[in-house]
């Protein structure tokens, strides 16, 4: 589980857009596991999570 409040950054979009790159990565990683509902739920954290922008 990523905690993207550690980082911390004088400019916001510095955090954006670190953020995202995390999230990238952390789909890459969602997309190679094989159980398939854990994956489902997963994204759809952190979908919702991309609403906050």
């Amino acid at each position: 589980v990523l905690s993207f409040n550690d980082q911390k950054f004088e400019n916001p979009k510095t955090v954006r857009y670190s953020t995202i790159i995390q999230n990238n990565q952390y789909m890459k990683e969602l997309l190679l596991l094989k159980d398939k509902q854990t994956t489902d739920i997963s994204t759809s954290t952190t979908v919702r999570y991309f609403y906050y922008f």
